[in-house]
């Protein structure tokens, strides 16, 4: 897809088991290949990454994802959400890599990880404010110290 595809990413509230994970991405597949704008059918798909993140991303060149659409997902991540005991929408953690695997780390909870030594500016954090596929590649995974969530450690 190409470099300025929207992007949208909704990070779940713990990481989820494989079977789960398989029947999310079977239900975003399912949504992706339905999903219009203005009765136009939008050129987009959704990948369940690290069975942790839902990227839905959308290549607006041909159909722009309008309000209706985009709410459109919202209810349809929601939704999804509820059948699965899943909140896609908390704001109150982010994912970081530490030894090789991806923790959630509760915002308020940063700057005692930093004081404890167990996250220094350099861990990897994941970025879910990318908007489209160029943000994505450059600044979804990038050292937490140069990303939005470096001031929640001072």
């Amino acid at each position: 897809m190409d470099k300025n595809n929207r992007i949208w990413i909704f990070k779940a509230d713990r990481i989820v088991e494989q079977s789960t994970a398989q029947a999310i991405q079977d239900a975003l597949d399912r949504f992706v290949s339905s999903w219009h704008s203005h009765h136009k059918p939008l050129h987009a798909s959704a990948r369940f990454l690290h069975r942790l993140f839902v990227l839905v991303e959308v290549d607006e060149s041909l159909n722009i994802a309008s309000g209706c659409a985009q709410d459109s997902l919202t209810h349809f991540i929601r939704d999804m959400g509820s059948r699965f005991g899943i909140d896609f929408f908390d704001r109150k953690s982010i994912a970081v890599e530490r030894d090789e695997e991806i923790v959630l780390l509760s915002l308020d909870s940063l700057k005692e990880e930093i004081s404890a030594g167990r996250l220094h500016t350099s861990t990897i954090f994941f970025n879910q404010l990318v908007a489209n596929s160029k943000e994505f590649e450059s600044k979804w995974r990038q050292p937490i110290g140069e990303s939005w969530a470096n001031n929640w450690l001072k």
